[in-house]
């Protein structure tokens, strides 16, 4: 049930000011080439971008890894 009212704030911000809830990962980075050419992650709301794990073929053992993009992180100390 956490999830909920992530949702309606997700949905509130796709009303007021036209960001879809779930989108291509090019439109939260648009200046990153990288981000263009992937096809199978998406993002979820403003913060969960949903990435596959496994590509489906587990019977040879290095075949179902995956390699997925993370979003740039500036730490701050």
């Amino acid at each position: 049930m956490r999830l909920v009212p992530y949702l309606y704030s997700a949905f509130n911000t796709y009303h007021r000011h036209g960001t879809p809830p779930i989108r291509a990962l090019v439109l939260d980075w648009p200046h990153d080439p990288r981000v263009r050419e992937i096809d199978d992650q998406f993002m979820f709301g403003p913060s969960l971008m949903v990435a596959p794990m496994f590509t489906g073929e587990a019977i040879l053992i290095d075949s179902w890894r995956r390699l997925f993009w993370l979003r740039p992180v500036h730490l701050v100390q």
